[in-house]
């Protein structure tokens, strides 16, 4: 599947323009390659992380799309990494490793608990995905451990995405979108 920049119904060229501004700025904090940048760009996790603000009409979202960035390339970046890798801690809630990127000013709690979810969500199916790999690492997994229950986590979710029924996150990933979501950036 190729990566396509996510379209959140309703929004305009400028919004575009604000994603890819904020997109611009990391990737120019970070010195990214082109190729790199691009993959940002496409990134499904950066997508959602970045527009979330903007699609809640949070005040000063630039400010928060910027830092939300900044903190999920740096939680996948190898020099980073180990400090944000899931611990017995983070069992509680699968919202634990998302609280550093859960922090807006303002805007519509609908679609803010909406984009929470659904990073959750991708966040979940991660762990699935990485389940074998981690074993081999000797890197702790919730889902492996048996601490979360992944159908129903995710059944939870899902609902939870659905009750919130809110046109600006009306894009729930696929099956193979949600497979295919990657929190590694380049």
């Amino acid at each position: 599947m190729d990566a396509q920049v996510l379209e959140f119904p309703g929004k305009t060229k400028s919004f575009q323009m604000e994603y890819e501004k904020i997109v611009n700025m990391a990737s120019d904090l970070f010195g990214l390659t082109p190729a790199e940048k691009q993959r940002m760009t496409e990134n499904l996790i950066s997508q959602i992380v970045v527009k979330l603000p903007f699609l809640a009409k949070c005040k000063n979202p630039e400010r928060t799309a910027l830092a939300h960035i900044i903190i999920t390339y740096a939680a996948s970046h190898t020099s980073c990494k180990s400090i944000f890798l899931h611990t017995l801690a983070d069992d509680e809630s699968i919202f634990s490793r998302l609280e550093c990127i859960n922090q807006f000013e303002g805007g519509d709690h609908r679609i803010i608990k909406s984009g929470m979810n659904l990073l959750a969500l991708l966040m979940l199916s991660d762990h699935r995905n990485d389940r074998l790999a981690d074993m081999a690492d000797n890197k702790y997994n919730p889902v492996s451990s048996g601490a979360w229950k992944i159908d129903d986590l995710r059944e939870q979710l899902l609902r939870e995405i659905r009750e919130y029924n809110c046109p600006e996150m009306a894009y729930l990933p696929g099956d193979d979108d949600v497979r295919q979501a990657n929190w590694e950036f380049p």
